[in-house]
């Protein structure tokens, strides 16, 4: 099991059954062993790390990973949390996906409402700070600029889900599958103009590049797979045989982070799991913070 640890510099044992200006938080225990002590406000003494891995889960929870199978629980009760996205200055972005609303967690533990999104799915910063926001009903990605204003970046997507941005800054969007073709992934050209990127994806459950512009693609259930593109509709089969796949992260040093349905599992190597995080549930969102290694430009929009 992992244990959610608390923030650093907190003083209060997670297995105290009470503690000052503390709150107990307490899981079901069929679906994930573990009980801590927490708040928000405890937080703000913890600026995240750069290696730090964040996730969102069925449970409503932005969890941050410090090692294997240890965790921080930031929040908890969030409506539906989808992906999220992690600026240089410890900005924390969730697509509430039920609550139609993007959240911003700050360094110093602040929730607020960042922008109203009808159904965002997922969430990818640019090295400007503009963050990309997908929404599916609409069939639109946004664009948030640093100052908040909010405008559509690309319209008329069928059911755009996941985005991610290569180490140029382009822009990259999955789309679902529709009666007559299967899903695919676009990339971006400018405002309202994008090429065919991959085709013949079934339902596309995460995206992300790592520092040598590969783009990694989760199919979901049925396929169970990640697809690893050096080039448009060039793929190799990077991993398989997974159960409900639901998103990806890279980290700097290039090891690939896969969420399935209540694990995390990680891969230095093509096809050679190993278990990051177990027993949590439903993982959904994950992302390391936006990395100069990554994203080498700022260019504008």
């Amino acid at each position: 099991m992992y244990i959610l640890k608390q923030p650093k510099d907190h003083v209060c044992n997670v297995y105290q059954d009470a503690c000052p200006n503390q709150q107990s938080f307490k899981m079901n225990t069929s679906k994930i062993l573990a009980t801590a002590l927490l708040t928000i406000s405890a937080v703000s003494n913890a600026a995240p790390k750069l290696d730090e891995l964040y996730v969102t889960t069925g449970y409503g929870q932005l969890l941050s990973f410090v090692d294997t199978n240890s965790a921080v629980e930031l929040l908890t009760s969030l409506v539906n949390p989808g992906g999220i996205a992690v600026d240089r200055k410890d900005n924390i972005f969730i697509a509430g996906h039920q609550a139609s609303k993007v959240m911003k967690l700050d360094d110093k533990g602040n929730l607020t409402t960042y922008a109203e999104i009808d159904h965002p799915v997922a969430a990818a910063l640019d090295g400007c700070g503009n963050l990309f926001v997908t929404s599916v009903d609409e069939g639109n990605v946004y664009i948030i600029t640093p100052d908040g204003s909010k405008t559509v970046y690309v319209s008329g997507l069928h059911r755009p889900a996941h985005v991610a941005l290569d180490t140029e800054q382009n822009v990259f969007v999955s789309l679902a599958a529709t009666d007559s073709n299967d899903g695919q992934i676009i990339k971006v050209t400018g405002r309202n103009a994008y090429t065919p990127y991959a085709n013949g994806l079934m339902s596309v459950r995460g995206i992300a590049f790592d520092s040598q512009n590969r783009l990694y693609a989760v199919e979901d259930y049925s396929s169970g797979q990640v697809r690893m593109y050096t080039a448009p509709f060039n793929y190799t089969i990077f991993a398989s045989g997974l159960s409900y796949p639901y998103n990806i992260a890279i980290d700097d040093s290039d090891i690939v982070y896969v969420a399935t349905i209540n694990s995390i599992l990680s891969y230095e190597l093509p096809n050679q799991p190993t278990v990051f995080a177990n027993n949590l549930f439903y993982p959904n969102g994950l992302a390391f913070r936006t990395s100069l290694k990554k994203q080498k430009a700022c260019s504008s929009r």
